[in-house]
């Protein structure tokens, strides 16, 4: 490894993901029967017959389900909670990046480190909603218009993911400026052509189950160098002008 204190950034939301997970899982199976029981009573394991023991069978195998279904779940909330948790470390990893890539860094706009945090999770989760108040009407749209729902699902929805990713691993640097939303949306327009290659990059990243998130702080260093070499250009600098790494 290159840097190897920039482990010590972004080995966090990856232990907060794989402990999330891991709880998850374990509450799955750990309730399934409890929730089955709900609906249904548990089969007499001591009754002999061909009709109580397909009973049992029918039993062990909605239980099973029921937990593969609750892991799925888990999988997605333990997705969650670490985007939203592991925001203020992906924002200290894309510090650090700019800290090794720039002799002089700009000054932060920053209210505070506990204000600065809520700032960060607070801004995850509108990022989040805004994702889902797009994605979810497209997703029901697919399912109640078919063929025509579908096909509008499958290019809006990537396009918008794509262009979601692209403006999500720029955000950090951008906030660090205090930049608005409006010239953060600028830079996009400005440099739509590469912005849509970083994003296209990422949801390749995040398309490959589990390993996603130890690529994740990837994403945020390559979001992190992107616009460093946007803000170089706005600064009359050529085009990969961002200095090497320092020592």
């Amino acid at each position: 490894m290159r840097h190897p204190r920039l482990a010590l950034i972004w080995v966090w939301p990856v232990l907060l993901f794989t402990g999330c997970l891991a709880t998850g899982i374990w509450l799955a199976f750990s309730w399934d029967e409890s929730l089955l029981a709900t609906v249904w009573s548990r089969p007499d394991g001591q009754e002999a017959g061909w009709w109580p023991a397909m009973l049992r069978f029918l039993y062990g195998a909605a239980a099973f389900l029921i937990a593969v279904v609750l892991s799925v779940v888990a999988l997605v909330a333990a997705l969650l909670v670490a985007n939203v948790l592991g925001a203020p470390f992906n924002d200290a990893l894309g510090e650090r990046v700019e800290r090794q890539l720039l002799v002089e860094t700009p000054e932060a706009v920053s209210p505070g480190v506990l204000l600065d945090l809520v700032r960060s999770v607070r801004m995850e989760l509108s990022k989040m909603a805004l994702y889902a108040a797009v994605m979810v009407p497209l997703f029901l749209l697919s399912w109640l218009v078919p063929v025509v729902g579908q096909v509008l699902y499958a290019i809006v929805g990537f396009g918008f993911t794509t262009f979601y990713l692209a403006f999500d691993f720029v955000d950090g640097p951008a906030s660090r400026r205090g930049w608005g939303f409006r010239r953060r949306l600028a830079l996009f327009r400005t440099h739509a052509g590469a912005m849509a290659g970083l994003g296209m990059g990422i949801w390749l990243i995040l398309a490959i189950p589990l390993v996603n998130l130890l690529l994740v702080p990837a994403a945020v260093a390559g979001g992190t160098i992107l616009f460093l070499d946007f803000e170089a250009g706005m600064n009359g600098e050529p085009p990969g002008a961002v200095g090497g790494p320092r020592p």
